[in-house]
């Protein structure tokens, strides 16, 4: 039986009596939408976020297309598929929509499974709309559209709102992260280094960027940051290797009132003030064999403990750590701990 029984041409048919679903008069599947959030944190985790958006754009683009078949008569309604819903008094899907028009949803359960997988995003993540969308407007007006989210729930906007526009009117493709400050890359090496780093914001686990001064090691850490799970909280940068062994102890860890001559107040330390957020130990390979240690010991025991105290402190901050050094060769000759670097 159709879910309306009204409508004689409703695109999708449910037969409770022998569990049968159609869409558009092809047999179809239910599930759940938590489902689309596990599958899409698999394939950004396994193959990159650049891939994973690739593939269920075109997943997207071929379901809309089907759906735009002369013989998938009726209207097809925008929650059809249970990915989005409209505003109350849209006209149905797309339907007589000129390419160039922009329309707004006033949620999307791709961008809410997404935050609940994977985080915030840094770029709009709502890739099956979009490819169903331009799948569906492609076939029904006879050219090549492609739609385009402009801004997401996933990236912290209120809305997701797309546009499409024929293809060849578009620009460049966006770029892996686009915003004020956005890195752009154009060669294959450098996107797929920006890749790597949205792939590894997505977990918790502790950086180490290596590469020539200059060659934008920060940006990269700002920008696991801002894509990791921890964007809202602080970014704290220190250079390590400009400050000396026994001030860059209290600054990392902070000290007590009266640990030493200055110290007229408790302050806590960076790795305290980091809180929630990541710190950036830039030039890490210049710290001195005692303070190596010490930094050993937070990372593995993820506490620390104030200059002039007995007590330990527990931190949740992620650590990522920057160095213009050879440390394979810094280990060799006993500069640097074995150990530290591969914790």
């Amino acid at each position: 039986m159709s879910l309306d029984p009204g409508h004689r041409n409703d695109p999708l048919e449910v037969d409770v009596e022998v569990g049968r679903v159609r869409l558009a008069g092809r047999p179809a599947v239910v599930l759940d939408a938590s489902t689309l959030g596990v599958l899409t944190k698999e394939l950004v985790e396994q193959a990159g976020l650049e891939e994973a958006r690739a593939l269920l754009t075109r997943v997207g683009y071929a379901q809309g297309w089907r759906l735009a078949a002369p013989e998938a008569e009726g209207p097809f309604a925008p929650g059809l598929l249970g990915l989005f819903r409209m505003e109350p008094g849209v006209p149905a899907f797309l339907e007589g929509t000129q390419a160039g028009a922009r329309f707004l949803s006033l949620d999307s359960f791709e961008a809410e499974q997404h935050l609940a997988h994977l985080g915030p995003s840094r770029i709009p993540a709502c890739w099956v709309i979009c490819g169903l969308a331009s799948g569906y407007l492609s076939r029904r007006q006879g050219r090549a559209v492609e739609v385009r989210e402009e801004r997401c729930a996933a990236q912290g906007a209120g809305r997701c709102r797309f546009q499409g526009r024929i293809r060849e009117d578009w620009g460049p493709a966006a770029e892996l992260a686009p915003g004020p400050g956005a890195l752009v890359a154009q060669s294959p090496p450098m996107r797929r280094l920006l890749d790597l780093a949205l792939r590894i914001a997505a977990v918790e686990s502790t950086v180490l960027i290596t590469g020539e001064s200059g060659t934008g090691k920060e940006r990269i850490a700002r920008l696991v940051h801002g894509a990791s799970r921890r964007a809202a909280g602080p970014f704290i940068a220190v250079n390590c290797g400009a400050i000396t062994e026994t001030l860059l102890e209290s600054e990392l860890f902070g000290h007590a009132r009266g640990a030493f001559t200055g110290a007229v107040s408790d302050r806590a330390g960076l790795f305290e003030s980091a809180g929630g957020g990541t710190i950036l130990l830039d030039e890490v390979g210049e710290i001195s064999p005692a303070m190596q240690v010490k930094l050993l010991r937070v990372l593995q025991e993820r506490e620390v403990r104030r200059v002039g105290e007995n007590r330990s402190r527990p931190i949740d901050v992620r650590v990522i750590a920057a160095t213009n050094s050879d440390l394979a060769a810094d280990i060799r000759e006993g500069r640097f701990r074995k150990d530290l670097y591969y914790r």
